[in-house]
């Protein structure tokens, strides 16, 4: 949602390939590299990808990304000899 202070991008994309990859690529690019923004915030569920909207919240981002380095992080520990 807009609000005083928002940022709207419109961009035009290239890609280095011959066929155009499907929106969910396009957004999930966008989405990662939203995560990495040091500045200020860019609300993943305001990003859409020819109209269509694909994000999700920063804090659902957040957690899915904790839960999969939790996961990584058990797998290592149990799968590593300790002695």
């Amino acid at each position: 949602m807009f609000r005083n202070g928002s940022v709207i991008n419109d961009m035009m994309l290239s890609f280095d390939r011959t066929s155009v990859p499907h929106h969910t690529e396009i957004a999930n690019v966008l989405i990662n590299a939203s995560l990495i923004v040091i500045g200020f915030d860019i609300e993943g569920s305001s990003i859409s990808v020819d109209g269509i909207v694909l994000g999700k919240s920063r804090e659902r981002q957040r957690r899915g990304r904790l839960t999969e380095l939790k996961r990584s992080t058990s797998a290592a520990l149990t799968s590593s000899d300790v002695p």
